[in-house]
């Protein structure tokens, strides 16, 4: 999804959880950690779809 206020597309916490196959609460906590980037506007957070693609790289790297 893109929002208005960004230039890039971005998915909400849940969407996140859901195409990397963990929870919500997950996600969150690695927000929270500083270990996923994400925009919080007003009181929702939107994770860049390049924090995913970074995130699938590095599992593969990590796997190989």
């Amino acid at each position: 999804m893109k929002h208005p206020l960004l230039d890039y597309e971005v998915q909400r916490p849940p969407q996140f959880a859901s195409l990397v196959g963990v929870s919500k609460p997950t996600v969150m906590a690695w927000i929270k950690a500083g270990k996923l980037k994400a925009h919080k506007i007003g009181a929702r957070y939107y994770i860049p779809d390049s924090e995913l693609a970074r995130l699938l790289q590095e599992s593969t790297q990590i796997g190989n």
